[in-house]
């Protein structure tokens, strides 16, 4: 299992490579550019706020979820009601 997992890692990190962008913050930037560069900052942030949202969603339904089925058993767990050879009938 340990091999499994090493390999796995070594695969993950020879196969992805991250590249330094340079920096403009000396540079002047032409104003035809700035367009682009703020619409691409706006759709990165409104990209970034919709995958909170989805997070959050998922983990509100998930938790529901969770919750539900455990009022469900808790209250199965301690019912009356049974099956048996004569189909399902309740326990005096």
């Amino acid at each position: 299992m340990k091999k499994i997992i090493t390999a796995s890692i070594l695969a993950l990190t020879m196969a992805t490579s991250a590249q330094a962008l340079p920096s403009t913050a000396g540079f002047v930037v032409n104003p035809r550019y700035m367009h682009y560069q703020r619409g691409y900052q706006i759709g990165y942030h409104t990209g970034k706020q919709h995958a909170y949202d989805n997070v959050a969603r998922t983990v509100a339904v998930v938790g529901a979820t969770v919750v539900v089925g455990l009022i469900i058993y808790e209250l199965g767990k301690e019912s009356r009601w049974t099956a048996n050879e004569k189909g399902v009938v309740y326990k005096f």
